[in-house]
């Protein structure tokens, strides 16, 4: 049993990814980052977790996050030893259960981990609104934590909500501004689709070939982007009340929304 705060299918359809808003340590996930707290993989043809996730809810204390790649073939996976006050960070590889590198100092901030274990973003938060957004994001590799680039926005804009492409090369960032950016993940270059948003941007989603971005706002409104040249594919959507999150089923004939 975890406390559930979204649930989604992954793109196999083999999978149920559950993700908590509490940690497995008992921190609060203020955010709703999906790269930040825990989550537990579920397989739906024996309802069983997976052996990372049965780990993690072994190790309730201990564990302090948990976090699967879009593809499924890697997790971040980080501890805290009460007795001797170590913190270990590491990236698994799912199919051998093999960290892909040495383990790291947790590090400060909120994690998304790309597919095939391309890249790492690391939030880090604005030290003057208690942790309540991130400001700048900081690209990492996951095999040893060196750093790669870092971005914020010209503006100084907070970010809301992040999502990495299926093949782990474009970041998604939304904005607190409704700016949505598109970062390039080799080289740390961004582009913004426009016009932005009349708020905050809560979600982003990317079909599953990479070809679409989902966004949705605080005010409600949701639209389809064409990721390569940036245009909308409709008018925007207005469902009216605030979307939660957002999911473009396998073949991208439908586009779902939670509501908050």
């Amino acid at each position: 049993k975890v406390p559930a705060g979204t649930l989604s299918l992954t793109d196999d359809g083999r999978h149920l990814l559950v993700t908590g808003f509490d940690g497995y340590g008992g921190e609060r996930d203020f955010l709703r980052l999906r790269g930040h707290g825990y989550q537990a993989l579920i397989d739906l043809s024996t309802g069983a977790p997976d052996a990372l996730s049965a780990e993690a809810i072994a190790r309730t204390q201990q564990v302090i996050a948990l976090n699967y790649s879009r593809d499924i073939s890697h997790a971040l996976f980080g501890s805290h030893d009460p007795q001797s006050g170590n913190w270990r960070f590491e990236v698994r590889n799912l199919a051998t259960g093999q960290p892909i590198g040495p383990h790291w100092p947790t590090p400060r901030g909120t994690q998304l981990l790309a597919p095939g274990a391309a890249a790492l973003a690391v939030g880090l938060f604005s030290a003057d609104t208690s942790g309540f957004y991130v400001e700048r994001l900081e690209l990492r590799d996951p095999r040893d934590f060196s750093l790669r680039w870092q971005y914020r926005h010209a503006a100084g804009e907070g970010i809301r909500a992040w999502e990495f492409s299926p093949d782990g090369r474009t970041l998604a960032i939304g904005h607190y501004s409704g700016q949505v950016s598109l970062l390039d993940v080799a080289s740390g270059t961004a582009r913004d689709l426009n016009p932005p948003f009349s708020a905050v941007v809560y979600a982003l989603h990317f079909s599953a070939d990479g070809q679409w971005l989902a966004g949705a706002s605080g005010d409600g409104e949701i639209r389809l982007f064409d990721v390569a040249s940036g245009r909308l594919l409709f008018a925007p959507l207005h469902p009216g009340t605030a979307p939660g999150e957002l999911s473009l089923d396998r073949d991208s004939a439908s586009l779902m929304t939670t509501v908050n």
